[in-house]
């Protein structure tokens, strides 16, 4: 083998360093076009844990594919030498310019997976105008005796409840309601109510995503105020954008007004165009105020945040943070925002 040519492991190598990135550039891809195609959806969903990985996989690789070259290959003085010296820098650059790439993909991804609010913020102090939401999508269980027993001992004034199959019937949700709690079921989902309810009804329902509106009536410490929940289960052939589109109709339809908080298991994650075309009003609470684990699906592993709370910019969020129900799919959400107003 000549000394300016490369052993089949290198070359080896260094396709393996350019292959890791692909992940890494398909992320990226799906980060600036979102959920609004059918086609991007795929790549916005890609768990930043994924181009994480593959980026230090790239960037371990291609350094150790250009480890080889010594620097005074890279020098010549004959039109040989020169050459040779071309085919060294490049050899030599190509697997440091991976290894960049792989850095700021490997910085990206990380800004995005982990949650600063751990870290960046201390928890607001809780005031007597706080409203409190717990949600949890448990899938239409049979018996729900624990997942029920784990989502009332969130303290709430309101429990949101997707897909709920018998909850309602739990001992921990009936000792709920016999203490003076309002439990209902409202088209495809249920609550559990601390708040006077004035209005609940299902308002869409095309066979796969539901819509419920639920009006709350004022108390001592809280004032009227409008809840939708949604649930939008994936659709592998179906866009979230026309999806959402769809629902967003229907609901102008009915002349309803924008709810104070939408909350569900919207299939799609924090930075969703589909979602912030819908309600351009509202802020995820999520990323506003999130803290520890962001990701709710799947439980064991919660790699993506697909279960979502939105709030009108009217209140200031105080505090969202996932918790862990013991079993099922879903790690529910729990919300924390003050309803004083927000002075302009």
């Amino acid at each position: 083998m000549s000394r300016g040519s490369r052993s089949p492991l290198a070359r080896v190598r260094s396709a393996l360093a350019w292959a890791l990135l692909v992940p890494a550039l398909a992320w990226g891809v799906g980060q600036v076009a979102s959920d609004r195609w059918w086609w991007s959806q795929w790549l916005f969903w890609i768990p930043p844990a994924v181009p994480l990985a593959c980026a230090l996989a790239a960037a371990g690789v291609s350094l150790r594919a250009g480890s080889h070259v010594a620097p005074a290959a890279l020098r010549g003085t004959t039109h040989a030498g020169r050459a040779r010296g071309m085919r060294a820098l490049r050899r030599f650059v190509a697997p440091r310019a991976i290894a960049c790439a792989a850095a700021v993909a490997t910085g990206v991804a990380t800004l995005q997976w982990v949650s600063w609010a751990r870290w960046a913020r201390t928890a607001e102090p809780a005031s007597r105008s706080a409203l409190r939401i717990v949600h949890l999508n448990p899938r239409w269980p049979g018996d729900a005796t624990d997942l029920a027993a784990a989502m009332m001992a969130q303290p709430a004034d309101v429990y949101a409840i997707s897909e709920a199959g018998a909850v309602l019937r739990a001992p921990a949700v009936r000792a709920a309601g016999d203490a003076g709690a309002v439990t209902l079921h409202v088209g495809r989902f249920a609550i559990v109510s601390r708040c006077p309810v004035r209005e609940a009804r299902a308002v869409y329902d095309d066979g796969s995503t539901a819509a419920s509106w639920i009006r709350f009536g004022a108390t001592d410490r809280l004032p009227e105020w409008t809840m939708l929940m949604v649930d939008a289960p994936r659709r592998l052939r179906v866009s979230r954008r026309e999806i959402f589109t769809a629902l967003r109709a229907a609901l102008d339809a009915m002349s309803l007004g924008e709810p104070d908080v939408v909350v569900g298991d919207m299939n799609t994650t924090p930075g969703s165009r589909a979602v912030s075309d819908a309600w351009p009003s509202l802020r995820d609470a999520s990323q506003e105020a999130g803290r520890g684990v962001r990701g709710t699906f799947p439980r064991e592993l919660p790699l993506w945040a697909i279960d979502r709370c939105l709030v009108t910019p009217k209140w200031r969020m105080v505090e969202w943070r996932s918790w862990d129900p013991g079993r099922g799919a879903h790690r529910g959400q729990r919300i924390e925002i003050d309803v004083r107003p927000v002075s302009p």
